[in-house]
């Protein structure tokens, strides 16, 4: 099922490396299933971002995704999705 967000919302991920190294968090979004938007790229790994839902469509529903990947080697960790809804 989606959550419904509206104005400023945490998107929150949890991550390592068994190796150390820093990992770099891109963060991406789409609408009604259609192609990936970019949210942020590169950001570091606090294990949290604020996204302004305003800056977005009302009454949709959208899907959040948190990519982790290395920043020597882009190497991809994981990706994953999260369905919310967009409301006024």
């Amino acid at each position: 099922g989606a959550n419904l967000w509206t104005g400023n919302q945490v998107i929150t991920w949890n991550a390592t490396d068994i190796d150390g190294d820093v990992l770099a968090i891109d963060l991406y979004y789409n609408l009604a299933d259609k192609s990936w938007l970019t949210l942020a790229t590169g950001q570091p790994n606090t294990g949290s971002f604020l996204w302004n839902t305003a800056t977005v469509l009302d009454d949709y529903r959208y899907k959040v995704r948190v990519v982790v990947r290395e920043t020597t080697t882009a190497e991809l960790y994981s990706a994953s999705d999260q369905c919310v809804y967009q409301g006024p």
